[in-house]
């Protein structure tokens, strides 16, 4: 069925996107979220590297979207520059907004901003992940064999900052498309996992039947002893070098009513 009705998750790396876009597909209800625009994952490299991205979007709307007619995708700030990019090398969508062409092109299109509040312990996740190649674990399963990574300051510093200015520039756009999306924060979302999955549907208009259940979820959490001891040497590190003024710090503002 093409889709009628669509959605884009607007995150940034380690923020439990990955965990809300699996909850999402579970339901049968929500399409299949996954990241159709990073440039290398295998869905761009087989249809989007070798079509315009107005015809990849139309095959995705044809191909992606579940029974009842609704297409999602997750998008990072890096896929949105990417996607923006591709665009632009077009030549009725040069000086085009980007979020006018999204609204173009998508049907109904919704917003969900997947964001996390603790920008070290996520900037942390990151850097552990990138140095061991567990970047994900399924629930019920025991972490496996992976390389032993070394704590950075300056290295996770660095990821803090880039994920600082990733959420200014989803802030900016979402600005700039004068839109107020349905906002999910991690740490709320890991504590009412449930209610935060039925919220999201409401927002994007999908009528849920009566018996309706959300399954567990199907991604583990993987931060550990180790993580929490790497997130208390990071802030003492920050707390000596600042002196109590913590530059680093990022809180998603509410949208007014």
């Amino acid at each position: 069925m093409r889709a009628r009705a669509a959605y884009l998750i607007i995150s940034t790396p380690r923020s439990g996107s990955t965990l809300l876009c699996r909850a999402l597909e579970s339901t049968n209800l929500a399409g299949t979220p996954h990241e159709y625009f990073r440039p290398e994952g295998r869905y761009w490299a087989q249809y989007g590297a070798r079509a315009d991205p107005v015809t990849y979007v139309d095959r995705l709307l044809s191909e992606r979207a579940s029974p009842n007619g609704v297409f999602g995708a997750k998008v990072s700030w890096r896929h949105m520059l990417h996607l923006e990019a591709a665009f632009r090398a077009l030549p009725g969508y040069r000086e085009r907004r980007l979020p006018d062409i999204l609204s173009e092109l998508f049907p109904d299109l919704r917003y969900v901003r997947m964001t996390r509040g603790d920008k070290p312990r996520q900037a942390i996740s990151f850097w552990k992940a990138y140095q061991t190649g567990a970047w994900g674990r399924r629930a019920g399963e025991e972490n496996g064999p992976a390389a032993s990574p070394a704590f950075d300051f300056d290295g996770i510093a660095k990821i803090v900052q880039m994920l600082v200015d990733h959420e200014t520039g989803i802030g900016e756009f979402f600005a700039q498309a004068e839109v107020c999306p349905f906002t999910v924060v991690y740490e709320a979302f890991v504590d009412a996992y449930e209610a935060t999955v039925r919220a999201v549907l409401q927002h994007l208009g999908i009528d849920v039947p009566n018996d309706f259940v959300v399954a567990a979820p199907f991604m583990a959490r993987q931060a550990d002893a180790e993580t929490d001891a790497w997130v208390e040497r990071y802030y003492q590190i920050m707390e000596e070098r600042s002196r109590g003024t913590d530059a680093t710090s990022h809180r998603v503002l509410p949208c007014p009513p």
